[in-house]
């Protein structure tokens, strides 16, 4: 077994970062793709007590910074983001996901393929002009697991654990969420796991309002 899947074996379910991104099938080179890692990484990072808020939205202006918490995961990508938030200025949710897209992607990958759930692909020269498969997938298990938890959380939103609900709607976010739920959610779900991202710690819950943002700018201009 692996360091990194040892630090997991005691409990089901994965780190956010990692069941997006195989879910995401290793693609690369869109926005809506370098997002899962990304943000499943500030999301894990949030659940973990890694970084909190600091800050406030005043008269709609967004005040609210990510800062170092009291916690230490002890793992090095985590760790990693912690010192870049702690040079981090004001920035919106979103932004947030945009600094952490510059470095997350790669070193996620990195650690799937240190798992040996994944090998990387050449991708060839490809690479730097089109979406390309940054890995292929070699064990189907993980990525089964992940399906069957953000299943369980569109079927019992109210029921489901907190990182599955996360799960669930960082792939709303980036236009996944049906495909991996089978079927589009309807807008009772959809609704139940607003409410339910309420009630997620206060860095998950803001990078996921903020990633709805977005999503529904980008639907409201028909992209």
């Amino acid at each position: 077994m692996t360091p990194l899947l040892a630090l997991h074996a005691a409990t089901a379910a994965l780190p956010v970062r990692w069941e997006a991104t195989l879910l995401g099938g290793g693609w690369r080179g869109s926005a809506d793709d370098d997002l899962l890692p990304a943000a499943g990484l500030l999301i894990d990072a949030g659940f973990e007590g890694a970084v909190t808020l600091e800050g406030a939205r005043v008269l709609g202006w967004d005040r609210r910074r990510l800062v170092a918490g009291q916690s230490r995961a002890g793992i090095q990508l985590v760790d990693d983001l912690v010192a870049r938030v702690g040079k981090a200025t004001f920035a919106t949710p979103y932004g947030w996901c945009e600094r952490a897209a510059v470095f997350a992607p790669d070193a996620v990958n990195e650690e799937l393929v240190e798992l040996g759930l994944v090998e990387w692909r050449e991708a060839g020269w490809l690479r730097r002009a089109l979406r390309y498969k940054a890995f292929e997938l070699l064990d189907g298990a993980a990525r089964d697991a992940a399906t069957a938890r953000v299943r369980g959380a569109v079927a019992d939103p109210d029921g489901a654990p907190d990182t599955a609900v996360a799960l669930a709607l960082l792939l709303r976010a980036t236009g996944l969420l049906g495909r991996v739920a089978g079927t589009p959610p309807s807008r009772r779900t959809e609704r139940a796991l607003e409410e339910r991202r309420q009630e997620l710690p206060p860095v998950v819950a803001a990078v996921l309002e903020g990633l709805d943002v977005r999503r529904r700018r980008l639907d409201a201009v028909g992209t």
